[in-house]
Parts: structure tokens; C-alpha cells; sequence
């Protein structure tokens, strides 16, 4: 799947809500930000692993 900065996404897994913030060139490694307990997040996760989040 192919994700743009800004899109609101979820680990397949299941996760917080959290932003893609940058995109590797390759589109196999996504940077993604969230809020937990008061201070951001931040993670790169391979695109595999993530979902657009629909419930937005």
C-alpha cells in the first residue's frame, strides 16, 4: 500500500491512531508520529505493517 504524508494510520496489528510524517524513497519504511500520555511518538514501521485507519 502506498501512504502519503499526513495520512492517519494504524499497525495491522492493532495501535494508537498515528501521522505519517515521512516516507522512506522506497516506500518500504514509514515514519509515523502519535500522542501517548502526553508526549509524541515517533517510529519508522515498514509499510507492511501498517493500515490507513478508518475511523477517521
Amino acid at each position: 500500500m502506498s501512504f502519503k504524508i499526513g495520512d492517519v494510520v494504524r499497525l495491522k496489528s492493532g495501535s494508537p491512531r498515528m501521522s505519517v510524517s515521512e516516507i522512506n524513497s522506497g516506500n518500504s519504511y514509514v515514519k509515523v508520529e502519535w500522542y501517548e500520555d502526553g508526549k509524541i511518538n515517533a517510529y519508522a514501521f515498514h509499510a507492511d505493517q501498517l493500515k490507513l485507519d478508518e475511523d477517521k
